[in-house]
């Protein structure tokens, strides 16, 4: 249609075909799209008042968040909620409620983004891909805040929305966000049989990004249970697929495949691959994942003994302590790193690591956990 110079009819198409290439994560198309789509709306006239202008914005911000620019993302995201308002496009009102609340959530900010997630739930009900991506993030609003089975309801609720037919993309998510439950519950076999169905589906549907959450969970379950070849595999092969995309998911991606690497004695490999991920989260200044790293480093030295791990350590506590999230690869990190502290007789900073792992699982409400901790730092 813009080649055959139909610029006005042109736009709603490059418009769908931008969001379907952020589906197969290519956001470098989907801005190629984008730009064609804007200069077709100028060479049509298409007034600002016109709801296309709105859908462009919802597509821009789109970009920014699989490209891990969250502060020009919330920004656009902020103004396409009051264009919307002020225009009365309801269901765009509704998509732009929700990205606010998906960024809350990547900024840890939960009570913010569960609002903004029950306010645009009822505008996007109709649409199950839409409805379940909202549902995934109450779910996961309150898996971190250890409200385990109010995030189960809303999980129960994604099934009975998400028909059997849906896209692969959506079952992918789906099935995602149930492993993801279940790993905090931490049932290991439940969490691996939803994993696979994600994989699978993410796999078809050519989500990199779905795929590489999915992997990068599916890999660190693998890792705890010394299955550390395969996971290797894993994390190397998503991590070129998403190499170029997201330097947040990259760096992810690498930090995890360090500690396999440590793991698998390559610790001076290993070492420098998760020293690099944290330099870089504090060159650009991503403070909320700083204590993580820590903890990855922290463990990581401990695993060889070199005494540096017990000032990272105490560091990384710190930080972790005072956190409104509680990711299930933390409190298990703890673990790990008060198991490796108490081989080196780094007898308070074991015992520092596993009552702090003890209290991440207790805020992540799986108390029968806490209770396995505890009675392991007490023996």
């Amino acid at each position: 249609l813009w080649l055959g110079g139909d610029a006005d009819a042109a736009v709603s198409p490059l418009l769908l075909g931008a969001l379907r290439s952020l589906e197969r994560t290519d956001p470098h198309t989907a801005s190629d799209l984008l730009e064609v789509a804007k200069r077709a709306m100028t060479v049509a006239d298409v007034p600002p008042g016109d709801e296309r202008r709105g859908r462009a914005t919802y597509a821009e911000v789109a970009v920014r968040l699989q490209r891990s620019d969250l502060p020009r993302a919330l920004e656009l995201g902020g103004e396409l909620r009051d264009e919307a308002r002020r225009q009365g496009w309801t269901h765009l009102e509704s998509l732009a409620a929700m990205t606010l609340g998906r960024i809350a959530l990547m900024r840890w900010q939960l009570d913010e983004a569960l609002a903004l997630f029950r306010e645009a739930e009822p505008g996007v009900a109709g649409e199950p891909s839409e409805h379940l991506a909202c549902l995934r993030g109450m779910a996961a609003a309150a898996t971190y805040q250890g409200r385990l089975d109010e995030a189960a309801q809303h999980l129960a609720l994604a099934r009975r929305v998400v028909p059997q037919d849906a896209s692969q993309h959506v079952l992918g998510g789906l099935h995602l966000a149930i492993a993801t439950l279940e790993w905090a519950r931490h049932d290991v076999d439940r969490t691996l049989e939803e994993m696979d169905r994600s994989v699978g589906h993410y796999r078809r549907s050519g989500d990199r990004m779905g795929l590489a959450a999915a992997i990068s969970t599916h890999a660190a379950i693998l890792r705890d249970l010394g299955k550390l070849e395969e996971a290797e595999r894993e994390m190397c092969d998503i991590a070129a697929q998403v190499a170029g995309v997201s330097p947040d998911l990259s760096g992810i991606l690498e930090m995890g495949l360090g500690l396999i690497r440590t793991l698998m004695g390559r610790a001076d490999e290993g070492i420098a691959a998760i020293r690099r991920e944290l330099q870089r989260e504090l060159d650009v200044g991503r403070a909320l994942y700083v204590p993580r790293s820590r903890l990855y480093l922290a463990v990581a030295l401990a695993t060889v003994g070199d005494p540096e791990a017990r000032e990272l350590l105490d560091l990384a506590c710190e930080g972790l302590a005072g956190q409104a999230v509680v990711h299930t690869d933390t409190a298990l990190m703890l673990e790990r790193a008060a198991e490796a502290c108490a081989r080196h007789r780094w007898d308070d900073h074991a015992a520092r690591a596993a009552a702090l792992a003890t209290e991440m699982w207790r805020r992540l409400g799986n108390h029968a956990r806490a209770g396995d901790a505890t009675v392991t730092t007490r023996a």
